[in-house]
């Protein structure tokens, strides 16, 4: 029996770098695990010829913690015996903290089967100064709910991966490349062609948004973060942020048009009362990946704190972002705040706004 190539996705963005995979490798029979909250992401892969046999994972959202670890060993199960009725040559990961791909990457290193992490934004160049960066999984969890050997906060750390695929493979922190080849990514410069089969993949035609209107504006992608849902800012002061830079967008409101992105795990109605200004437009449909936005939109520039999408729009379509981080984090008590301003413009290729005086010359000039 020939032996197959597995991935293990869990957003939008994961399928669509698998999808490039597959196409620059010229891979066939592929198989998928993916767990996701994302219903758009499932009913894509569904319907999705490219892939010989998925496994499809329910996101279960339960409090009750005994519940949740009963569900969560039932999708462990589940896992285990995908895998041991496969013939697999090659798993590749986006991630290596999380459960489910913490049990494929052990099960993987059991059969002898080569693992590969592919890069996924920022977090793979990022690690806390801490002993306690990696330990061993609670032994009750283990032993009576099957849970992986190891806890880890980082991603890139797990000792079992033989490979880690990156955009910037130097600026990897050296305990996250011990043991490991490391393999440089090959998608900052894909064709006109590739870009179009994406957009046609994803069904952005048969959006609810409007991405083809002109009204001779500047056009700002404003691309969100999930701070408050991730506990990272408060609520509270993530809307006293967001109140202050959507002031400035809607006061532009004769030469700005700002189409929101939300980012998948946002609760979008967060901009909600932004969106009666005749000049701001949200994206509601979380199966489009942004990175795809600009190609029948003409986006002049990107504004975010923080997105991985800063990077490809930047490669694919020669459009420059800025980070209004800064304005959101006055202190770094809760992320690595040094970590990122040094590494904005290294990774994402974006230039920071340091303060609202700058965010509104660049609003007013188009420029700083």
């Amino acid at each position: 029996m020939e032996k197959k190539v597995l991935f293990s996705i869990n957003t939008i963005f994961h399928l669509m770098i698998v999808k490039l995979f597959i196409k620059n490798n010229d891979l066939s029979d592929v198989l998928l695990i993916v767990h996701s909250r994302n219903a758009n992401l499932l009913n894509i892969v569904k319907s999705d010829s490219d892939f010989e046999s998925k496994l499809i994972l329910d996101y279960s959202n339960v409090k009750n913690q005994l519940i949740n670890m009963i569900e969560n060993k039932r999708k462990i199960e589940k896992v285990k015996k995908f895998l041991s009725t496969k013939e697999v040559n090659k798993v590749f990961v986006f991630k290596d903290n999380d459960l489910i791909n913490q049990t494929i990457i052990q099960q993987s290193f059991k059969a002898k089967i080569k693992i590969s992490l592919i890069e996924e934004g920022l977090a793979l160049y990022n690690i806390s100064n801490s002993k306690q960066i990696m330990r061993n999984q609670n032994l009750i969890k283990r032993v009576l709910f099957h849970y992986p050997k190891y806890l880890m906060k980082y991603q890139g750390l797990h000792p079992n991966v033989d490979e880690i695929i990156a955009n910037f493979p130097s600026l990897i922190p050296t305990e996250k490349i011990k043991n490991k080849k490391i393999i440089k990514m090959e998608y900052t410069n894909i064709s006109k062609r590739q870009i179009l089969d994406l957009y046609n993949y994803f069904n952005i035609d048969k959006t609810e948004y409007d991405h083809r209107k002109n009204d001779g504006k500047i056009k700002i992608m404003y691309i969100g973060q999930p701070l408050s849902e991730l506990n990272v800012i408060t609520k509270d002061i993530e809307n006293e942020k967001l109140d202050l830079i959507f002031k400035h967008f809607i006061k532009n409101d004769k030469r700005l048009t700002v189409i929101i992105k939300p980012h998948p795990s946002e609760f979008i109605s967060k901009y909600d009362s932004y969106l009666k200004a005749k000049n701001i437009e949200l994206v509601k449909d979380t199966h489009i990946p942004a990175e795809l936005i600009p190609i029948n939109f003409n986006i002049n520039f990107v504004i975010t704190a923080y997105s991985s999408s800063s990077f490809y729009i930047s490669k694919w379509f020669d459009i420059k972002s800025w980070s209004v981080f800064d304005l959101f984090f006055d202190n770094d008590n809760k992320i690595n705040g040094n970590f990122l301003r040094r590494i904005f413009k290294e990774v994402y290729n974006i230039e920071r706004l340091k303060s609202v005086d700058e965010l509104s010359t660049l609003l007013e000039n188009g420029k700083l």
